[in-house]
């Protein structure tokens, strides 16, 4: 019989492995998206300026728990992805090549 200490060690262990679980599962999701939505994301997280508590609507733009990509803010991301990925191809270039350039500006 197990002892209280060893059932809370193990409960302790498993929760780890589903947390890690929940990231691959996370990870794989973000990897399945359209090139697009993934570029959006990407430049969400590096361009927007607003407070996201009243400025910005990126996390409250949802539709039946999925997220609504017609929103405001999902929208002008998903338009600036459009076209930064249609410019890179214009140049030959790989879009992770424009965002590593920005990054490099931005410091």
């Amino acid at each position: 019989m197990s002892t209280v200490t060893e059932i809370a060690a193990e409960i302790a262990r498993r929760k780890q492995e589903l947390a890690e679980l929940e990231q691959k599962l996370e990870a794989a999701k973000a990897e399945a998206e359209p090139e697009n939505i993934q570029l959006a994301r990407k430049l969400h997280s590096l361009l927007c300026q607003w407070n996201h508590t009243d400025g910005c609507g990126w996390f409250y733009e949802f539709k039946d728990k999925q997220e609504d990509w017609t929103g405001h803010a999902h929208a002008e991301y998903l338009g600036k992805a459009r076209k930064l990925s249609h410019r890179c191809k214009e140049k030959s270039i790989g879009y992770q090549f424009a965002i590593e350039v920005y990054k490099m500006v931005k410091e």
